[in-house]
Parts: structure tokens; sequence; C-alpha cells
């Protein structure tokens, strides 16, 4: 990619653990600016950095950078190359990952702990296996079923834990639920797709689509009064490295990344993803992992490395591991 040609000498295996690094400290940042902006309230005491008004202009700002980077990419000769059903396809898909998972996981962001939030995210991994094979009849060795298995297991383990023997999750946690299968489907959804179109133009789609889905929902639920402080300079000063820094460089070093290394390097660098989050969550936000947390992490860890070897022991062929690791890992939101 022309966007990464000042930086040649460094190694492919590097912008992959870059993007996982980023996509792992995304919660914990979203969480910290919305920190920042209730320190720094507008003339009539509100926040300017809402979640809706930072994924509202986080998404026209990595629609912009990823336009001006790109804009051949919307050129007529270019759109023309995909069918109608493939367009139909990457619609639904850009906007379950560009309206609906964000919107879920912004939200669930706002009802519940950052650490809560990326454990039960991990539920990932048996929502890829399973997407995989309800859309596309891919089997994956009974070890990574196994392990998928026991990560499932630990998230219910946590909320079993953390309320006293009774299964219950918190709003927070069934949003970031529903967000982590929005965000799982759309991926599956657009693997064929994909085949053919570059990242950068699905970007491009998904943050359009996500703009005007994201817009007309906060519209038609809470009226046009939401957006009253859509335009403080202090939401566009941190909207600008919240969209360039998290959702563009993400992207970009993860496409960068996938293009030219092993698919077991990725899945071995993915795997890292969710004790990172925890870390970044401790570092910028403070919050210390509960004790059923950390039980139920430890078992999600588990399921999460017993999937890694079950996918390498069974001989998972290099573009579907690809596309099942990266599916769930950035959502750019």
């Amino acid at each position: 990619m022309r966007a990464f040609s000042f930086f040649p000498k460094v190694p492919p295996k590097a912008w992959i653990w870059i993007s996982i690094l980023i996509a792992a400290a995304s919660n914990s940042v979203v969480v910290k600016i919305q920190q920042l902006g209730a320190c720094h309230p507008t003339s009539h005491g509100a926040n300017p950095i809402s979640y809706c008004n930072l994924l509202f202009a986080g998404s026209v700002v990595a629609f912009t950078t990823l336009l001006i980077l790109r804009p051949r990419q919307i050129s007529p000769i270019e759109l023309r190359e995909f069918s109608s059903r493939e367009w139909i396809v990457t619609i639904i898909a850009a906007s379950l990952a560009g309206g609906v998972a964000p919107i879920l996981l912004f939200t669930a962001l706002s009802k519940a702990s950052v650490t809560g939030v990326v454990l039960v995210q991990t539920i990932e991994i048996p929502l890829v296996l399973l997407f995989a094979c309800i859309l596309y009849g891919e089997r994956s060795s009974w070890l990574a079923i196994l392990g998928g298995m026991v990560a499932f297991g630990g998230v219910f383990l946590t909320a079993w834990y953390g309320n006293g023997g009774k299964l219950a999750l918190g709003h927070g946690e069934v949003l970031a639920i529903l967000g982590t299968v929005a965000a799982v489907l759309a991926t599956q959804l657009s693997r064929k797709v994909m085949e053919r179109m570059s990242p950068v133009l699905f970007g491009i789609v998904r943050n359009f689509l996500g703009i005007f889905l994201f817009a007309a929902i906060v519209l038609w639920y809470f009226g046009p009064g939401h957006f009253t402080d859509i335009f403080s300079p202090y939401l566009w000063a941190w909207t600008l490295v919240y969209g360039s820094l998290i959702v563009v460089v993400g992207q970009l070093s993860w496409f960068r990344g996938i293009r030219a290394v092993s698919a077991a390097e990725i899945a071995l660098a993915a795997a890292f993803t969710p004790v990172a989050g925890v870390a970044f969550a401790w570092l910028l936000l403070g919050e210390l992992p509960s004790t059923g947390q950390w039980i139920g992490g430890l078992v999600i860890m588990v399921g999460v490395l017993l999937n890694l070897v079950g996918e390498r022991l069974g001989g998972v062929p290099e573009g579907m591991m690809e596309e099942n690791v990266s599916g769930s890992i950035f959502r750019g939101i």
C-alpha cells in the first residue's frame, strides 16, 4: 500500500503486532477520551465527547482519511467491477460493521467496565467457527472446536463467579456480546467479496454507511438535540486522534501485515488480544480485574490457546485462517 511507502524497512510481522496493540487499546482509549470530555464541559454543562458524538465524528474522520489516501477506489470503473449480488452483500456487511456493531459496543462501554467488555468479546472464537460452518460449510478440528467451547465457558464462568454463584450478565456485557455477533457476522458475510474488493474500498463503504445509519438511529431514538455539541472544537480535536490512529492506522497496518506473514503468525498475535486489552484497561483507566474476571480470563486464555493449536494442527488453509482471525480482531469502531 502506498500509505506505507514511508516505512519500507518495517517488517510485516511488526505491522501485525502494531494493529493488535491498537485494537486491544481501542476500548480503553474510547473511554479515556470520553472521560477527558467530562473534564471539559460545554457552556451548558454537557460532555462534548459523548459516545454518540465520538462514534459519528470518528466515522466521518475515518471515511475522509481513507478517501484522501485512495480517491481512485471510488471511480466508476472500479465500482462497476462488482456484481449487484456483491454490492448487496457488501452493503449488509458494511452496515453491520460500520453501524450496528459500533453502536452496540459503544453503548456497552458506557454500561460496563472495559475489562468486562474485553472478556466477553472473546466469544468471537466460537462465533467465527459457527458462522464459517453455517455460511461456507467449513469444518474445524475437534481441538479448535474444544478451544472455542472452553473460551465460551470462560465468559459464563466470569458471569457466574461475579454474581455470587448466579449466572447473570450485566446489560453492558449483553450488548458487547450482541455487538461481537454483528461484527463477526459482517466479516464472514464479506469474505468472498473481499477476495476481489480492496480493504480500503470496503473501509470507505463501511464508514460511509456507518455515518448515515448511526445518525438516522440517533435522530429517530433521541431526537436532533442529541447532536447539540457535534461541532465542538474539543470533540473534533480528539476525534482526529481517534479516527486517524485507532481506525485508519489500525486497519491499514493490519491489512499491510496479513499480506506478507503466515496465518500461524497472525493467529499467534491475535491470541494476545484479550491479555493486551485487560492490560490497557489497567494502564489507561486503572481498572483492576475482579477475582471472577481473573478466573474467567484464565479459562478464556486456555480456550484461545487450544483454538490456536487446533487450527494449526488441523491444517487449515492459509486464506481461511487469515479470514477467521482477522474477522473479529479489528472492528475499527
